[in-house]
């Protein structure tokens, strides 16, 4: 018997199958980026047709999304002088993130330096979202860039950095009332 492969309504593979064996079929050509319903279908010798397999509904998608702009401290973890000064004591700031694609996409959020990014934080389908980081940064001045990744794994640039980034989680020292 042979089985015939079909996105949509186009045979893209076929092959020989032995009874009781499997068989792997990969489309001859690349595919372009759709969303198709793909079936086999069973021919015999005689050539007598099978009814079609149920469907399968498969995306291909290889473009990347648009990189995110810059990540900007939110306000309510800006705690230096003014909220925009980007001076922070939280180890474990929140970002507001713009620029984000309407598709459900992830991103990954990178400090300069810093070997630890927060992987496949779920983004929701819109512009701007906010996203807290869930592992602790140490004190330090940094750079924080982020990549937004789509449901097909395709990845973005890099987004500009948000420079100078300060985390200071140490106080000062008490002042001395004698001098």
């Amino acid at each position: 018997d042979s089985v015939l492969l079909r996105f949509n309504s186009d045979i893209v593979a076929s092959g020989i199958v032995a009874t009781g064996t499997s068989l792997m079929l990969t489309p001859s050509d690349d595919q372009p980026e759709n969303t198709y319903s793909v079936t086999a279908i069973a021919i015999d010798l005689a050539g007598n047709l099978s009814n079609a397999s149920s469907a399968l509904t498969v995306r291909i998608d290889t473009t990347a999304p648009n990189p995110p702009l810059a990540p900007d401290l939110l306000a309510a973890d800006d705690t230096g002088f003014d909220d925009t000064d980007n001076y922070t004591k939280n180890p474990q700031p929140s970002f507001i993130l713009t620029g984000l694609s309407s598709t459900l996409d992830s991103v990954e959020i990178y400090f300069s330096g810093y070997s630890q990014s927060r992987k496949n934080a779920v983004i929701s389908y819109i512009n701007t979202d906010t996203l807290q980081i869930d592992f602790t940064v140490q004190a330090s001045t940094y750079s924080v860039t982020v990549v937004a990744i789509d449901s097909a794994g395709n990845v973005s640039s890099t987004s500009p950095a948000l420079n100078n980034l300060i985390i200071d989680v140490t106080a000062p020292a008490t002042p001395d009332r004698d001098r």
